[in-house]
C-alpha cells in the first residue's frame, strides 16, 4: 500500500478496450470493458450492466489476469498491445456497471511508450 505522502502516479484518459483473460482451466474466457484511464502502474475499466451478469464471478479481486488495451475501432493509433500481467485490486458495484482497477505486475516496453504517446497526445 502507498503511503499517504506519496502523490498518485498521473493517469491519462484511453477510450479503448480491455479484453481481460481469465484462466478457466482448461479453457480462457475473454471478457471485454471499456477502459476509462491508464498509468504506467494499472488500468481502470468498466463493464457494462448488460454484461456484468454471470462475470462478476469471475473476476476476484487479487487474482491474476492477463489484459489486453484496444484503441477503438478506426483509431489510427494502430495495433492492440502484446498482453500484460495484472492483478485486479478493486472491484465495485456503482449505476455505471462494474468498475474494475487492475495494477500491471511487470510494464512492458510497449505498455510504457503506449502511456507516453497518450501523456504527450494531452499535452497542451
Amino acid at each position: 500500500m502507498r503511503p499517504s505522502s506519496e502523490a498518485r502516479e498521473p493517469r491519462y484518459p484511453f477510450a479503448g478496450r480491455v479484453r481481460v483473460t481469465v484462466p478457466f482451466a482448461p479453457w480462457r474466457l475473454v471478457i471485454s470493458a471499456r477502459a476509462q484511464n491508464v498509468s504506467t502502474s494499472g488500468v481502470s475499466a468498466i463493464l457494462l450492466p448488460s454484461k456484468v451478469q454471470g462475470r462478476e464471478e469471475l473476476l476476484l479481486e487479487g487474482d491474476p489476469f492477463d489484459l489486453q488495451l484496444e484503441h477503438e475501432a478506426g483509431d489510427e493509433r494502430g495495433l492492440p498491445m502484446p498482453t500484460v500481467a495484472a492483478r485486479l485490486t478493486r472491484k465495485q458495484k456503482t449505476a455505471a456497471g462494474l468498475e474494475l482497477a487492475f495494477s500491471f505486475e511487470r510494464p512492458s516496453e510497449d505498455l510504457l511508450a503506449f502511456v507516453h504517446d497518450l501523456r504527450t497526445a494531452g499535452a497542451p
